[in-house]
């Protein structure tokens, strides 16, 4: 297993698909992870000097631990009220020059695909910042236009020439049980 993996990746930080081989955190990402309980709505943000682990705390340890709902060392069992954890959508960034910004922007890019609408939408919710708009307005907004988009049809799948709905199921039907087409009947 070693040839193919190298657990020690050096000072690089470490994902959340990484998590298995980030330990001797347990007792951080455990409060990290309890402060995050309790109080719905809540924005827990880690700072630090630069490199001292901060990204891998948060990708390695919390986002691994809420994504496998496994409490880090003790073995306690995962809390009920992390249980939804899965379903979250963590957003990471690079504060720069202008961090209001740049928080903005990541909302934006989890329900904008072009990249000059994520910059319009940063910019407009910036001056929203200025003007008294809060960080849970921008979540709730972040919330609606995600589940906006996740109602909408996804795009057709192009099909092979000469192939209809129709024939593709009743292809598969022939091969086998399966269950009634809804578009085809």
């Amino acid at each position: 297993m070693w040839r193919e993996t190298n657990p020690y990746s050096g000072l690089h930080s470490r994902s959340s698909s990484s998590s298995a081989y980030f330990f001797g955190r347990e007792a951080k990402t455990a409060e990290l992870l309890d402060g995050l309980r309790g109080e719905a709505g809540k924005v827990l943000m880690l700072v630090g000097n630069s490199g001292v682990g901060k990204s891998s705390i948060v990708n390695a340890g919390v986002v691994g631990a809420l994504r496998s709902q496994i409490w880090p060392g003790d073995g306690t069992s995962w809390p009920a009220d992390l249980e939804a954890s899965r379903a979250w959508m963590p957003l990471t960034l690079k504060p720069g020059e202008t961090p209001v910004k740049a928080l903005a922007l990541a909302f934006a890019r989890s329900w904008l695909e072009d990249p000059a609408d994520r910059e319009a939408q940063a910019l407009k919710w910036a001056d929203n910042f200025r003007n008294g708009s809060r960080l849970a307005d921008l979540a709730a907004a972040a919330r609606e236009a995600i589940a906006g988009a996740a109602q909408s049809a996804p795009p057709e799948r192009p099909r092979p020439r000469g192939a209809t709905s129709r024939s593709r199921c009743a292809t598969r039907a022939a091969s086998g049980p399966m269950p009634t087409c809804p578009r085809c009947g």
